[in-house]
């Protein structure tokens, strides 16, 4: 912290735990309060836990303001789950790699979080409180990149079938849509195809 201009440094262990002692006609700032899973939310008088203080703020104590005792009040920080897609099947339409949208209110992404085509992405997630905040997987408030894909989508095509009683002519095989059947093909989309065969199918009489 910082008294009447002149930095003062001590150590804030894991708890509530008397900081310093403020001197009439004092100038008190102090730098934010934080540790790997809690941070300072408020400074409080301990002779009086109703008068409190921002950890973060500037005050000044008048000349006749008694000498007091600061402590620190510590909160946890709130664990945020990057709950996120490695992959995603094609359905035609634009997919994100978040899995619950309420990570979005406590986090930016920057990068491609969503995207239409097969391929491969890219996307770092940063907390917007990093003070408050960390991250649930690792534990720190550090930005995480993730790499995700959207894989092609498996369709089944059967062929149609055709027969017809021998009359020595060739048989005109099926053509466009109704050569084949699908399945798993996403709405919207179509499939055509020719099937064919080996030969004329003439069967020489005897």
């Amino acid at each position: 912290c910082t008294v009447n201009g002149t930095d003062t440094y001590y150590p804030y262990p894991e708890g509530n735990y008397y900081i310093l002692t403020v001197k009439q006609g004092a100038t008190v700032s102090f730098p934010k309060l934080t540790q790997t899973t809690r941070y300072c939310d408020y400074l409080y008088q301990t002779e009086d836990s109703s008068k409190r203080y921002d950890p973060n703020g500037t005050y000044t104590f008048p000349d006749d303001f008694p000498s007091i005792n600061l402590t620190a009040h510590w909160a946890y920080k709130q664990q945020v789950d990057l709950d996120v897609y490695s992959s995603r099947e094609y359905n035609g339409a634009s997919q994100s790699c978040v899995k619950d949208s309420s990570l979005l209110t406590y986090a930016t992404a920057s990068g491609t979080s969503s995207a239409t085509n097969v391929g491969s992405y890219s996307v770092t997630f940063s907390l917007k409180d990093k003070e408050k905040m960390l991250w649930k997987n690792t534990g720190y408030a550090s930005d995480q990149s993730v790499s995700w894909s959207i894989t092609q989508r498996p369709v089944t095509v059967t062929a149609a079938s055709n027969s017809k009683t021998y009359n020595g002519q060739a048989i005109t095989p099926y053509s466009g849509t109704s050569a084949v059947t699908t399945s798993n093909l996403v709405s919207g989309h179509s499939c055509q195809a020719t099937v064919s065969r080996t030969g004329d199918g003439i069967i020489p009489g005897t």
